[in-house]
């Protein structure tokens, strides 16, 4: 199990990795009725909150950047946090801390498996790290 696995299942929240790849999928628009707009548009919201260089890290490869609670909340809106919120079950603050672990691997990992022309496999992100 990867390290980001480990943290996806090992005390961050009670959500299974289909539960957080539901959470990622409304996050980056690949659910029907998602709040989130796809990687173009949170790569824009980084950008307008002044991260714009915490999630070109993130899309580059390596280690990525950490990020805190507090940056999600800059990041996201709150219309965002709250449409995450209720589809997660999770707390306002379970869930910013979550995702401020979740948020820089996972688009590490989303980035690192994209091919050119293709949609990445958002849902199903958090199960298959479990299995690496």
């Amino acid at each position: 199990m990867s390290e980001f696995a480990g943290q996806i299942m090992g005390g961050l929240s009670s959500l299974t990795a289909a539960g957080w790849g539901a959470v990622l999928a409304q996050l980056l628009g690949a659910a029907e009725g998602a709040t989130g707009g796809g990687l173009p548009v949170l790569i824009a919201q980084f950008e307008n909150a002044g991260l714009g260089e915490r999630i070109q890290s993130w899309l580059q490869g390596g280690a990525p950047q950490a990020m805190t609670p507090g940056e999600v909340t800059q990041v996201l809106s709150a219309e965002q946090l709250a449409g995450l919120a209720q589809h997660s079950g999770l707390a306002p603050e379970e869930l910013h801390a979550a995702l401020a672990e979740i948020l820089p691997h996972a688009v590490n990992h989303l980035a690192a498996d994209a091919t050119p022309g293709t949609t990445a496999d958002v849902p199903g992100l958090a199960d298959r790290l479990s299995h690496r």
